[in-house]
């Protein structure tokens, strides 16, 4: 891989998952929330890393979402885990790496509209 400095996290899926409470969103549709958003940033990051080491320098910045805390808003049980699980890795990571000169950070950003 050659030089990558800075990483943005910011890809997910807004699809049939979203609205349906937990235990009417079938397997498929479970999988490509957590796929799109969870696995995409770690994939991402995997592929990063070994070039940010090298150069002792990297910045890691994820997109989670404040639907995650609090435990989120009904009907956004995949979506909220999923970004969840990415502040969660984000704050692993940057453990792993700040000794490396590689800082991790994630925002959680989101409305707060009055169902929040």
């Amino acid at each position: 891989m050659g030089e990558c400095a800075i990483l943005v996290n910011n890809a997910g899926l807004a699809g049939r998952h979203l609205g349906k409470p937990a235990d009417q969103i079938d397997e498929d549709d479970w999988d490509a929330a957590i796929d799109s958003h969870l696995r995409a940033t770690w994939l991402c990051t995997r592929a990063a890393l070994p070039a940010m080491r090298a150069a002792r320098w990297g910045r890691i910045v994820n997109t989670s979402s404040i639907n995650h805390t609090g435990g989120g808003r009904p009907g956004l049980s995949s979506y909220a885990t999923a970004k969840g699980a990415i502040s969660a890795f984000a704050r692993t990571v940057a453990k792993e790496v700040a000794a490396e000169g590689v800082v991790v950070n994630t925002v959680a950003p989101g409305s707060c509209a009055p169902r929040c």
